[in-house]
Formats: C-alpha cells, structure tokens, sequence
C-alpha cells in the first residue's frame, strides 16, 4: 500500500456518525500546464479522462496499453509529471527514482519529445524572462549595479543557474 493512503488510514472521526471529508485539485498543477501551454497530448488525455500519470508512462516508456503499465510505471510517471512541472534536474529526478542521471535526462528528454507543447511552453517561458531581464547569470552582472537576489527556484531553474538577481524592485531586499 502507497505510504500516503496507509497515513490517511490513521484519521478516523471522533464520533461514530461523523465522516472526514478530503478533497483535492485532482493533479491541478498538471490541468494548468495543460491549458497554458496548450499541449495537445496532456490536454486530450485530460479530456477523455484518461489517468494522467498512466498516460505519461505509456508516453514516456514506451507502454502500448493502460494496463500493461504497472504501478511502478505509474509512481514513476507521476514523479516525471511534477518533477516537470516544477523544473526537476536529471539529477534531482534520478535520486527521486532511485535510477541513474543517465535513465532520468532520458525520461525527462523523452517527456519533452511527447509533450512538445509543454516543452515549447517552458523554452517560450525562459526566453521571455531573460528578454525582459527579469533574471539573467550573476557572473553576466556589470559591476555596480545594484541588484537584488531572488529566491524563487523557478527563476534559477529557468535561467539555467543556482543563482540568479533581478534588477532593482521595490518588493524584494537588497543584498549588499
């Protein structure tokens, strides 16, 4: 049994007739990628209510049919669909899987030759940024500028480095 369904067992209702009620954006993160990038093959999987992270292992692994994919498949599938979503690394994905980086850069390649349009979406994405100077690489700073860090992984991760600086705002700290 997954480990989160086995902690869910341990809420139960304080009293005999009540119920405790969950609920969840079922896998939003995803539904949003697929309405902005516009990515054909996530959107229509979502329409025909296709289990998503199902599809993603036949997509990515090469699986023919739904239920040839087993529930490793599928655990794997769902680690390669967030791990995208919020801009993994090979290396990030391999300890994740407990796979070599080699296996998770091919996953990760393979995910973007599959779901041209998310990879389309996350290139557009960086490019826009980096025009706009909304984060470019320390080292390409000119000196005396004043700069101020940016914690967000997602602009290092977009900008390709582990560091990254916007220029002067009003809304985050100098750094000296």
């Amino acid at each position: 049994m997954e480990q989160g369904r086995l902690i869910r067992k341990a809420f139960v209702p304080e009293e005999e007739n009540s119920v405790l009620l969950s609920s969840d954006y079922s896998q939003i993160e995803l539904r949003v990628l697929a309405h902005i990038s516009g990515d054909e093959h996530l959107i229509d999987a979502f329409k025909h209510g296709a289990d998503i992270h199902t599809s993603t292992a036949m997509r990515v692994f090469n699986i023919e049919k739904p239920e040839d994919v087993t529930p490793n498949d599928r655990r794997n599938a769902k680690a390669v669909n967030f791990g995208v979503v919020y801009g993994i690394s090979d290396f990030g994905l391999s300890n994740n899987l407990g796979i070599s980086r080699k296996e998770a850069k091919a996953y990760i390649e393979t995910y973007f030759e599959r779901y041209p349009g998310i990879k389309d979406y996350m290139e557009r994405v960086v490019r826009e940024a980096r025009d706009k100077r909304l984060c470019r690489d320390p080292l390409q700073a000119s000196s005396g500028d004043s700069r101020y860090q940016f914690s967000q992984l997602q602009c290092s991760r977009l900008c390709g480095a582990d560091s990254y600086q916007l220029t002067r705002s009003k809304d985050l700290q100098q750094i000296s």
